[in-house]
Order: structure tokens, then C-alpha cells, then sequence
């Protein structure tokens, strides 16, 4: 049987969730007929000992009997112990790589770590972060909602221009209060800016126009993400608007409603798109500009915020699931829905609790 190693930081989530350390200087493990070592400097291994999964925990000087690299640990405990068949992930570095394939076959494997189906415990974690999603989202919609409407339909809160910037500095010190961290800034968007899905959002909001709102903190204790997104309008939606709403919202929930074990993800998401065609939201290009439902139906959420399943991939019980229809259209904006929910053994729940409000 193959020992696997792994190699990084906490960083890492495969490496993270085997390990159960939380460390951001480099460590390694390996696992090997049901047993858990990690080699790491002399100034770590203590709270390795107390803190990882490890069966066994040993410093570099250990090993080597002096200081030296950890790839020169790792290379010696692999050559005394014997161990001559290894699986390494393919993000595994090519120099150490080279080095083990001296003393051992090195086959290259994602690694089997059953991530994507949570337990109990990471279940309790998401829902404790998707908690401070909720707190930050409703920050973000009451400064919307007891906005002003200005010239140019500009928003005013607090007799100041209200701005993309200024929502997003306010979810985060939201998401801080409450030990959760963004690695990059949430989404705050209006307009026609909705169609660059990924575009973070800049500039004065305005009235009469969809906003998008996408949250997806991480818990700086835990790692676990969450995620949500909400579209709202400060003011009057047009019908067609209200129209992408009204039926983004019903896919969203038919879609979190049908997922059980054994069901593609691919499926719901072609039965979604489907739906928009036949409501008369087309997907395409149109003056240059991909418009329509032009994204994927959702991802899986752990120790990544994009993680298994997703795509063609079968899902399973004890998945978490990022569900988040949308269409968009130059001339008219966004709308994006996202709940996460978890897939039980003969169905789903819905994680989420936030309201689905269009106008404010």
C-alpha cells in the first residue's frame, strides 16, 4: 500500500484537514498503513503534539540530527523507514519530488481525503459562519435600504455618496467582529457591472438598478467558508427585472429542493438553464458580450469556498452546496441568488435563513 505525503502550509486544505494543523510555516506528513507523522521544525513540534491528528510527531533535528532543510528530513525518514511507494498530489513540488523518486516510486494522486462529505462537526462550523454571512449581509442591506436617492439616481447614506467601496469596508468589519476573515473583498456591484460576475464592484450605487451582493467569509478559527449572494434594488426594479428575479429565485429553490444522493450536479444545472430558455432568458453572446445564465448552478463549500462536487461530479450525502442561479443582461443588470444547503441521505436542507427581498 502507498504512503501518501503531503507537503505546505495550513494554506493547503487537502494538508490541513489530513493533519488537523493549523500552521503557515512548511510542515510535512505522511500517511502510511494507518499511521500519522509529521515532520516539522523543533519550534512547532510542540503544538503539533497537542494540536494535529498525528500519531507520531518529529522535528527536523530529530531526523537529521541537526538543522538542515525539511526536504532533508523528509527524505532520510522516508529512506529509513523503508517506505517505497509514495502518492503525492499533483501540486506536490517538482524538487522534492525528484528527491523521493531517489529512494522511492512516486506516483502522482489526488488524495483520497473524503473532503467533500462533512462530518458532523464541520456541518456545525459552516452553519457558525454562514450566521456572520447572514449579520454582514444585513448590514449591507440596511445601509441600502435607508439610503437617499440623489442626482443621477446616485444613493446617499448618512449624507455621503454611497459606494461599492464603502458597502464592502462595512461587511468586513462585520465578518471581523465576529472572527471571520474575506481573502479577497466580497462583491458589491450595480448595474451592468453585474455582468463581469467575478468584478468586486467600484464606484457610487445607484437607484432603480440591481445590486449584487456576494459574501463569502472564512472562520480565522475554524477555515471553514460560507457563502451567500443576494440582489437587491434600491427604489423601482423594471417588470423585466422583476421577471429574472422571480424566476432565479424559483430555480433556486427547485434546485437545492431536487439535489439528493446519486444526483449529476450537471443535470440540475441543465434543468435550470432550461427553464430560463423557456421563460425567455436566453444564454448567449450578444454585442460581444456573454449575457444570460452564465455561470455554473454551484460548488461545493468546506476548507475551500470552490471545492467538490461540482460540474458532472455525482453528489453525495453529507455534502455542502453553493446554489446560485443568475442571469444577466447589458441594459438591465444582474440577478444572483445563493443559498448553501447541506444533502442529506434522502434529500436537502437549506442552510440559509436570510430573506429574499427585491426592492428596498
Amino acid at each position: 500500500m502507498a504512503a501518501m505525503v503531503l507537503y505546505g502550509t495550513s494554506s493547503n486544505s487537502d494538508l490541513y484537514y489530513a493533519s488537523g494543523f493549523l500552521c503557515f510555516d512548511n510542515f510535512a506528513y505522511l500517511e502510511s498503513k494507518g499511521s500519522k507523522v509529521i515532520i516539522t521544525s523543533t519550534m512547532e513540534k510542540g503544538r503539533a503534539l497537542k494540536e494535529s491528528k498525528a500519531d507520531s510527531v518529529y522535528s527536523v533535528e530529530e531526523i537529521l540530527g541537526k538543522r538542515g532543510p525539511l526536504e532533508d528530513a523528509l527524505l532520510k525518514y522516508v529512506r529509513v523507514n523503508h517506505i517505497n511507494n509514495i502518492e503525492v498530489p499533483p501540486d506536490f513540488p517538482i524538487k522534492m519530488g525528484k528527491k523521493l523518486k531517489l529512494h522511492s516510486f512516486v506516483n502522482i494522486k489526488e488524495p483520497e481525503l473524503g473532503r467533500e462529505c462533512k462530518s458532523p462537526d464541520e456541518l456545525a462550523k459552516i452553519k457558525a459562519v454562514q450566521r456572520v454571512a447572514e449579520s454582514a449581509m444585513n448590514v449591507a442591506k440596511d445601509m441600502i435600504s435607508h439610503s437617499l436617492i440623489g442626482h443621477e439616481n446616485v444613493l446617499y447614506y448618512k449624507s455621503m455618496a454611497l459606494t461599492s467601496e464603502w458597502v464592502k469596508r462595512e461587511i468586513m468589519l462585520e465578518l471581523a467582529r465576529h472572527g471571520c476573515i474575506s481573502e479577497q473583498d466580497p462583491i458589491v456591484v450595480c448595474g451592468d457591472s453585474c455582468l463581469d460576475v467575478h468584478n468586486t464592484g467600484k464606484g457610487a450605487l445607484k437607484a432603480n438598478e440591481s445590486i449584487i451582493i456576494d459574501i463569502f467569509p472564512c472562520s480565522a478559527k475554524s477555515r471553514y467558508y460560507a457563502d451567500m449572494t443576494r440582489t437587491f434594488v434600491k427604489g423601482k426594479a423594471s417588470d423585466t427585472l422583476k421577471g429574472m428575479y422571480q424566476i432565479v429565485k424559483r430555480m433556486k429553490q427547485y434546485s437545492w429542493m431536487n439535489m439528493k444522493p446519486e444526483i449529476k450536479f450537471y443535470h440540475l444545472y441543465s434543468e435550470c438553464k432550461q427553464a430560463f430558455e423557456d421563460s425567455g432568458f436566453k444564454t448567449g453572446i450578444k454585442e460581444g458580450v456573454d449575457q444570460g445564465f452564465i455561470h455554473s448552478l454551484g460548488h461545493g463549500v468546506g476548507l475551500d469556498i470552490h471545492e467538490s462536487p461540482r460540474g458532472n461530479e455525482v453528489l453525495k450525502a453529507g455534502n455542502v452546496i453553493a446554489v446560485e442561479p443568475g442571469l444577466y443582461y447589458l441594459g438591465i443588470g444582474g440577478v444572483r441568488l445563493e443559498d448553501i444547503v447541506h444533502v442529506l441521505p434522502n434529500g436537502c436542507e437549506n442552510l440559509t435563513s436570510f430573506p429574499e427581498e427585491l426592492e428596498l
